[in-house]
C-alpha cells in the first residue's frame, strides 16, 4: 500500500513540472498586411498587434529596449531575419506597464536588408529583403529578454514570440514602373520609403527625388509608398521646406490619381 501511494506522489510531481517548464508566453503577435502583392522594391507594409495574454501586467527593463524583428523567406523555404536599422517605431513600448488583455500596434515596413556595403557613403543600394519576383512568407517576431511579468511565478516562459506567417506575392515592374525603380534603387531613397525620415536630416535629394518620381509618374504602381514617404516628412518636425517648396508638395499630396 505504502509502494503504491508513493507511486501516485512521483506522478503527480512529474506532471506538475511539466505543467511549469511549458508556461504560456505572455503575449500575443499578430501581423496582418492590406495588400498580398507588391511590385519588386516596394516595403511591405506589416500591421502588428501584440496583446498581453499573461493576467499581469507586463514591463521592460529600462536598459534593454524590446526590438521587433521581421523574418522572411521564399515560400517553402527557410527564413532569415531582416538586419534593417532599428528606429524608435520598433520598439515594443513597454517603458509603462502594459495592462493585461491591453494590446500596442505599429507598423513594420520590410523593404532591405543591411549587408557590409549597405549605407555608405559610394552609395550601394542594400540588398532588396524580398529580392525577386515571387511568393514570400514574412513573420515577426519579439525577444523576451528584458521583459518582466509582474507577479508571475513563471516568468515569460519563453525567449522569443513569434507571430502567425503571411505570404505576399512580389511581383516585377513593367513598362513606366520600370523607370521608377531603377530610381527607388538608391540607398537614401530606400531609407525614406522605410522609415519616412531621411537618412541625414540635413540631406534633403532623397525627399526631392520621391517629390519627382510623384510628379512625373503619377500613375505609377509605386505612387503608395511614394505618397506615404512624402507625407509622413512633410508631417514630421524634420520636414523643413521653403514656402513654395510646401505649396508644391501638398498639391501633389492631395491631387487624386485617376
Amino acid at each position: 500500500m505504502r509502494r503504491r501511494r508513493f507511486a501516485v506522489c512521483r506522478v503527480f510531481v512529474l506532471v506538475s513540472g511539466t505543467a511549469l517548464g511549458a508556461a504560456p508566453a505572455p503575449m500575443t503577435i499578430e501581423i496582418a498586411t492590406p495588400r498580398t502583392a507588391y511590385l519588386l522594391g516596394e516595403p511591405v507594409i506589416l500591421d502588428v498587434t501584440v496583446r498581453n495574454v499573461s493576467g499581469h501586467k507586463l514591463r521592460a527593463v529600462r536598459t534593454l529596449p524590446i526590438y521587433a524583428r521581421i523574418l522572411v523567406g521564399p515560400e517553402g523555404r527557410g527564413m532569415t531575419q531582416i538586419e534593417q536599422e532599428t528606429t524608435h517605431r520598433e520598439i515594443v513600448p513597454l517603458r509603462k506597464p502594459l495592462e493585461p488583455d491591453g494590446t500596442w500596434t505599429c507598423q513594420l515596413r520590410a523593404l532591405y536588408h543591411i549587408g557590409p556595403d549597405s549605407l555608405r557613403e559610394d552609395r550601394i543600394p542594400p540588398d532588396l529583403a524580398l529580392p525577386k519576383p515571387g511568393a514570400y512568407t514574412l513573420q515577426v517576431e519579439v525577444p523576451m529578454i528584458g521583459v518582466v511579468v509582474e507577479g508571475s511565478p513563471t516568468g515569460v516562459g519563453s525567449r522569443y514570440i513569434l507571430s502567425n506567417p503571411i505570404r505576399v506575392e512580389v511581383r516585377a515592374p513593367q513598362g513606366d514602373d520600370e523607370v521608377v525603380f531603377r530610381a527607388l534603387r538608391d540607398w537614401e531613397v530606400m531609407h525614406l520609403l522605410r522609415i519616412g525620415e531621411p537618412y541625414d536630416s540635413r540631406r534633403r535629394a532623397a525627399v526631392l527625388t520621391v517629390a519627382g518620381l510623384l510628379r512625373d509618374h503619377p500613375k505609377s504602381g509605386y505612387r503608395e509608398c511614394l505618397r506615404w514617404a512624402l507625407r509622413t516628412y512633410f508631417d514630421s518636425p524634420q520636414g523643413l521646406f521653403k514656402p513654395e517648396e510646401q505649396e508644391r508638395f501638398r498639391e501633389l499630396l492631395e491631387e487624386p490619381v485617376e
